[in-house]
């Protein structure tokens, strides 16, 4: 059995980590596939407003990154209610970080 090379991002316990495949020669035009893949969901999520609509806890959402305005998966993990608005904390699930954006109510 054949096991594909990954680079380890980060762990958290045995059980929950998260790990990128390393990209091989041959790999080229799988990278191509997922950033052209990547490109069209942010050219599709141009007409989506940048806050979410009525979250729910465990909910699977995208995510725009106030850092490079690309959007990411996530999957909400509470919410959080203050005086100005309903704030989610939000898991992305690719890089195993979490940030909190505002909702929409």
């Amino acid at each position: 059995l054949e096991m594909p090379e990954v680079s380890l991002l980060k762990v958290e316990t045995p059980g929950t980590f998260w790990v990128r495949f390393r990209v091989a020669e041959d790999g080229v035009a799988t990278v191509q596939k997922l950033s052209e893949l990547e490109q069209r969901l942010n050219d599709l999520s141009l007409s989506v407003p940048g806050c979410l609509p009525n979250p729910t806890v465990d909910q699977h959402v995208l995510v725009k990154s106030k850092e490079d305005r690309q959007w990411y998966r996530g999957k909400v993990l509470h919410l959080l209610m203050n005086s100005e608005a309903v704030l989610a904390r939000v898991f992305y699930l690719d890089y195993g970080e979490a940030v909190t954006v505002k909702t929409e109510t």
